[in-house]
């Protein structure tokens, strides 16, 4: 009943466990707090900001950066973000001067709307046998309590207040989810090889054979069968996403047997672009250090994670004079942001030999196909003496014999 590929809609934003106006942070006397913000969430995207308060970044996906100042961001799924915020500089004009002088500020978690496929305002959520007699409208703001003393009081001011010179808990500064302006701390450390392979990786969403919309690279589904979605037939030798054998055996008990081309020179690229076999498997060379043009055709923004490696995003369609302003000095994460209708470029060295995925870190989006592994370095795995476990290998020859 869903083939247009609705994703779930969230019934509610949790924090730490707790709903909207329950969680309440304490100060303890301090006037300088850290913040570490996860976005666990399956699929929705956030703007983060504390009524009157800039934030100071200092933390990118275990990167840590130069204090950036803003009065908002936006985080995407499986992003991570540290900032500290120092009450001294809270901006007393945010209170309007109607009400008694507040004790407590609201922390705001704002679900980006246009991630969702539907008005989430009045969308009902169609269960084949609702479990409320109700119907239930998924609340995109979430309001944690800083509690400025040991009151556990609400801020006096309304939720919707806005003061004429505060900042704006609707507008983020950073409409650029991956935070591009911000500088690694440790510049010298942070050393941005130059490119020395490529490969262009187009995003899309369509109807498979089964009329199951499914998402795509470059055409291809990620445990789909590639005769049927591809244009050009592939060897039964090669790996392929129904082959029962896990990737990581394939490599390490027969690597010079893989049987996926080489990179080679195409008309499009100045640099040898990576193949793949048909099913999206791409063999990777040791030590390569790869660009990876992601244009996203989808109009909704995607988060991808790369397993077994950060990487550095050189630029997206949201800043794309990142390129030039940052050259050699890229900011290094591991999770990427890539707009709606957009792009995002990033960079990544292979010195992790294995099979790692590369995938979108929506739930329902990795499980509809959107998905593709790396192999890297099969030859250089089994050089660094990695073997199979008897347990591993016992798991491999009986999903050989299972029925497919």
């Amino acid at each position: 009943n869903n083939t247009k590929g609705i994703e779930p809609i969230p019934d509610a934003i949790v924090v730490n466990g707790k709903f909207s106006r329950s969680l309440f942070v304490k100060t303890s006397g301090t006037t300088r707090i850290r913040f570490r913000i996860i976005n666990a969430a399956a699929f929705s995207m956030y703007t983060v900001s504390i009524d009157g308060l800039p934030l100071h970044i200092i933390e990118l996906d275990q990167t840590p950066v130069v204090p950036y100042t803003v009065s908002s961001f936006m985080i995407n799924v499986a992003q991570r973000v540290s900032f500290y915020v120092n009450l001294k500089e809270f901006n007393a004009t945010y209170v309007p001067p109607d009400v008694p002088p507040t004790k407590s500020l609201y922390i705001r978690f704002k679900a980006n709307p246009n991630m969702y496929p539907v008005d989430i305002s009045s969308y009902i959520v169609p269960y084949a046998t609702p479990h409320l007699p109700y119907p239930i409208f998924f609340n995109p703001l979430y309001l944690a309590i800083l509690s400025l003393n040991s009151s556990n009081s609400l801020p006096t001011y309304p939720v919707n207040s806005a003061i004429s010179g505060s900042s704006n808990p609707d507008l983020a500064d950073q409409l650029d989810a991956n935070i591009l302006d911000a500088r690694p701390f440790n510049q010298a450390s942070n050393i941005v090889p130059n490119a020395t392979h490529y490969i262009n990786l187009v995003i899309t969403f369509h109807p498979d054979s089964n009329n199951i919309t499914r998402g795509y690279f470059n055409n291809v589904t990620y445990g789909s069968d590639v005769i049927n979605v591809s244009n050009k037939s592939v060897s039964k030798h090669w790996i392929t996403s129904e082959k029962m054998t896990p990737l990581l055996y394939q490599m390490a008990t027969n690597p010079s047997a893989l049987s996926i081309l080489s990179p080679i020179m195409e008309n499009n690229s100045s640099l040898p672009v990576l193949q793949s076999d048909g099913n999206l498997h791409y063999l990777v060379p040791y030590q390569a250090v790869v660009d990876i043009l992601l244009e996203n055709k989808d109009k909704g923004e995607h988060p991808f994670h790369l397993h077994g490696h950060s990487f550095w995003i050189i630029s997206s369609s949201d800043n794309p004079q990142a390129e030039q302003l940052y050259s050699g000095a890229y900011i290094q994460r591991d999770v990427v942001s890539v707009p709606g209708s957009g792009w995002a470029k990033i960079r990544f060295l292979a010195n992790n030999p294995g099979a790692w995925l590369f995938h979108c870190h929506i739930e329902w989006h990795f499980d509809a196909g959107l998905t593709l592994a790396f192999l890297a370095g099969p030859n250089e795995l089994v050089a660094q003496g990695y073997k199979i476990p008897a347990q591993q290998k016992c798991f491999s020859n009986h999903t050989n014999d299972s029925p497919r």
